[in-house]
């Protein structure tokens, strides 16, 4: 649902526009100024489902000219006192009420426009529906159900009955000729498709030889499948178990001594969706960095790349995901609760990995300190130096490293310009020493080690 806000007070804005997103899950759009809200509603884009209007200059005569672009959208006058002209005002779709009680007359007010249909909500419909990326369905058709299609925020419309096949024809129809990406299943069927896609995955595991293409177009889809199951089913034991299969394909794409330069040179072209690519590279750079330092176990590589899956996966904003620090927040325009969402998710993630059933020690650690830095800047804690766990220490070099190249897209990754650039913000001992074994190792990587020329 797309709200538009009417308020010409900065402060009061900004804390109407906080609580409203934070209370309806919806967008809201704001406009400082009547002529701002009548572009937007003459643009009609985006749509808007409902005006909140709570301008304080000239309120009568503001609203007759905000109404002349408005038409017949759903709108909430919110006044200081109801005077008999503005009483005039008021219509089915037009409420007036007291700024008194602002929040408890907003709420009452949004309630009857849902009962009465006249604004769209989230119906039992829609959180009964589940996405699947389309291409999935290629492993787990037949299904004992149907699968539909989104036309509208509350429209699904079936389009595959009970029993029908899936076919690459039926892929390329809707993916690469009509661009749907995801089509939906209803709830009570994510235990059968949890299955069979679980089957898939496992057979694809017990391939001889992995491809990384193969491990990474995996990766995408299950991490996008495990947030989506999680948000909506909670990280339950099939769930659980799909992100466990996808890191033994990982591991064993990525085989007992990782190479660093292989591993570089394997996913310069992984460039998919930042969280599901970002999330895969980490954990093939965190265990190839691992292995150089004698930490070669199959229970540290496990630890590193269940890290490097969920360290992230309470963030379905890519951008908002590829933001290094707090600050990196003001170069885009994000929500609030996004910001806050972004200042939380290392300990909201660990808090997942603690819900896994045998999770190993240490993931908790990794995930939680993975934007702490040497120097005492990063969050959320502000740890410093020896008070940061050393895997997570490895963690974090390999999450810088696989930023630095995601941002350096089509080129050949610099480790050398990484390592120098590294030195002004690892100073503490033990991130010193991953950066000396990272030094040492550029011989692996087809570059010239310290003191030789390039050849």
């Amino acid at each position: 649902m797309n709200i538009l806000l009417v308020q010409d007070q900065e402060k009061v804005r900004d804390r109407m526009s906080f609580w409203i997103q934070k209370a309806y899950s919806c967008t809201v759009i704001e406009a400082e100024s009547i002529e701002k809200a009548r572009e937007i509603l003459t643009n009609r884009d985006p749509l808007i489902d409902l005006i909140i209007y709570d301008f304080q200059k000239d309120p009568i005569k503001n609203f007759r000219r905000l109404r002349s672009s408005s038409g017949v959208i759903p709108c909430i006058v919110c006044l200081s006192g109801i005077s008999t002209e503005m009483k005039a005002e008021e219509k089915s779709f037009i409420r007036l009420i007291d700024r008194a009680k602002l929040t408890e007359e907003i709420q009452n007010t949004m309630k009857d426009f849902l009962s009465k249909g006249a604004i769209p909500g989230e119906s039992a419909d829609e959180r009964e529906y589940f996405a699947i990326r389309t291409r999935i369905l290629l492993s787990v058709c037949p299904l004992k159900g149907d699968i539909y299609i989104r036309l509208s925020a509350q429209k699904f419309v079936k389009l595959f009955r009970e029993g029908d096949d899936f076919n690459e024809a039926d892929l390329v129809k809707y993916t690469l000729k009509k661009g749907v990406n995801y089509l939906f299943i209803k709830r009570n069927q994510t235990d059968e498709f949890i299955s069979k896609y679980l089957a898939d995955l496992q057979a694809l595991t017990s391939k001889e030889n992995l491809s990384t293409e193969e491990v990474s177009r995996s990766a995408e889809s299950v991490h996008e499948t495990v947030q989506e199951l999680g948000k909506r089913l909670g990280f339950n034991e099939g769930v659980q178990q799909l992100a466990r299969t996808q890191i033994a394909m990982t591991m064993k794409a990525m085989g007992k001594s990782p190479a660093l330069g292989d591993v570089l040179k394997k996913l310069e072209q992984s460039r998919g969706e930042y969280v599901a690519s970002h999330s895969l590279m980490t954990g093939f750079l965190a265990c190839a960095i691992a292995s150089y330092m004698d930490w070669k176990s199959e229970a540290t590589f496990f630890k590193l790349n269940l890290a490097a899956f969920l360290h992230d996966i309470t963030l379905d904003n890519q951008k908002l995901a590829a933001c290094e620090t707090i600050q990196d927040l003001s170069k885009e325009p994000f929500k609030e609760e996004e910001m806050e969402a972004f200042r939380n998710h290392p300990q909201n993630a660990a808090d997942i990995a603690r819900r896994f059933s045998e999770v190993p020690p240490d993931v908790d650690t990794i995930i939680a300190q993975h934007h702490e830095r040497p120097d005492g800047t990063g969050f959320p804690r502000r740890l410093s130096g020896n008070y940061i766990a050393p895997l997570a220490s490895i963690f974090i070099v390999a999450h810088d490293l696989a930023r630095y190249s995601r941002l350096r897209p089509n080129e050949k990754i610099d480790v050398k310009e990484f390592i120098k650039q590294g030195a002004l913000k690892y100073k503490s001992s033990q991130f010193k020493k991953v950066l000396a074994v990272l030094e040492a190792n550029m011989s692996d990587m087809g570059m010239p080690e310290p003191g030789q020329p390039a050849a």
